[in-house]
């Protein structure tokens, strides 16, 4: 009996660091789908980089980079909102994904929604202290917030 509980919490952990350790790689497919939308974003065609994007989407829903790279076809293409939401997603998928931490960031801020800037400025500083261009716009958001002190602080952090 005490085997069988010792075999099943050694499942469960193994369960679980997979899971911390993130998703699968994405396949072959839709690792071609990203680099093709890639390219078509990197030359302006984003109706192609759209389309592409979207492909690897499917065929890896939780593919981060894609998630993100789609946003900024959206963004690109003045639908923020969306745009917002593909970015949320991407970090839904890995939250680690930094670009997409701070895309989330810029496009909520240039919105106007200054408190879902600041923590994902904030979550993208922790993630890279050694980026000044994140604590700008965290100062920024927090500025557009009202948040004074706090401004100030993420504005002496991006001199620093």
């Amino acid at each position: 009996m005490r085997i069988m509980h010792l075999r099943n919490a050694l499942i469960s952990l193994v369960v679980t660091l997979s899971l911390l350790a993130g998703a699968a790689p994405p396949s072959p497919a839709a690792r071609a789908a990203f680099e093709k939308g890639e390219a078509a974003l990197a030359s302006g065609n984003l109706d192609q980089a759209s389309s592409a994007y979207q492909d690897a989407i499917k065929a890896a829903p939780g593919y981060a980079a894609a998630l993100n790279g789609y946003g900024s076809v959206l963004f690109k293409k003045k639908q923020p909102a969306e745009a917002i939401a593909q970015f949320k997603a991407a970090t839904e998928a890995d939250p680690s994904f930094k670009l997409g931490w701070f895309n989330l960031g810029y496009a909520a801020r240039k919105t106007n929604d200054f408190a879902t800037a600041s923590a994902a400025y904030a979550r993208y500083t922790a993630l890279d202290a050694n980026d000044p261009d994140g604590f700008y716009g965290l100062a920024e958001s927090y500025k557009g917030a009202g948040q004074n002190a706090q401004a100030i602080s993420a504005y002496e952090q991006y001199i620093a």
